[in-house]
């Protein structure tokens, strides 16, 4: 008889704790803070904005760039760092080449008050991923997370063209909401 009554507790108890929904939480993305673009045509000078330019000649990276993000709150989870391109109507809309590979990377935070330049670039923390941006025609937009990690108050990325790649390749557009990149997070 007491084991049927607990028994019978314990249930309604765990039926009530897992009737209890759950509060969803809003995601919250926001674009870089800015970007910089280190060349070595200009190796001690900073390139702040939005252009995001990537170039390679004969196997060699002589412009890469590097975008930060500035006042993530704190208490924030689950940092996304995510690439959009939509549909590009004509061919090297954005890429051009045989070497349009890039390899991300995460690095030393850094802010718009003190950015790196080509001489002086981030360090690097490590390597997460690789994207291709597409030199063609596309019919339908492209979209993923490049890396998913645990969030700080500033958090910075690298990108270069695959150093595999011995060919020559450029990549340059605009950051926006539209085509780039963004920060997700609290999702």
């Amino acid at each position: 008889m007491f084991l049927t009554s607990s028994l019978v507790l314990i249930t309604a108890a765990l039926s009530t704790a897992v009737a209890v929904p759950l509060e969803q939480r809003a995601c919250t993305t926001i674009q870089p803070t800015s970007i910089d673009v280190l060349n070595k045509a200009n190796p001690n000078t900073a390139s702040l904005g939005k252009q995001f330019t990537l170039g390679r000649t004969s196997g060699t990276d002589n412009i890469i760039s590097t975008l930060t993000f500035e006042n993530i709150p704190h208490g924030a989870t689950g940092c996304m760092i995510n690439i959009l391109i939509p549909d590009l109507t004509k061919p090297n809309e954005i890429a051009s080449g045989t070497a349009t590979q890039a390899n991300v990377w995460t690095v030393q935070p850094w802010t718009t008050s003190s950015p790196p330049t080509y001489n002086k670039p981030p360090v690097r923390n490590a390597f997460v991923s690789t994207t291709i941006f597409p030199t063609g025609v596309t019919t339908s937009p492209y979209a993923t997370v490049l890396e998913s990690n645990s969030c700080s108050p500033v958090m910075s990325f690298l990108f270069e063209l695959s150093t595999w790649q011995q060919g020559s390749g450029s990549v340059n557009f605009a950051n926006s909401p539209a085509i780039g990149f963004s920060l997700t997070f609290n999702c």
